[in-house]
């Protein structure tokens, strides 16, 4: 869990944060999904419609180029 995380990602409905550098929590969140095939598959079909929506290369390739082409013509 963290502000850039958080900044695409939200708890429970494509993620299950747990804090940095606690490994007893992370185990817990874990062992939730393990056992909750339900919440698995929300999880990852949320996850999988985010990763298309924002964060595919069809969407960030196009981003990126105008980004360098803005870099290259101002120079």
């Amino acid at each position: 869990d963290t502000p850039a995380n958080r900044s695409l990602l939200t708890d429970g409905k494509n993620c299950l944060f747990s804090p940095p550098a606690d490994p007893d929590e992370l185990a817990k969140k874990i062992l939730v999904m393990s056992k909750d095939v339900r919440l698995r598959n929300h999880l990852g079909a949320n996850a999988r419609s985010l990763y298309l929506e924002r964060c595919s290369e069809d969407v960030v390739a196009p981003q990126l180029e105008i980004i360098i082409n803005n870099t290259i013509n101002k120079e």
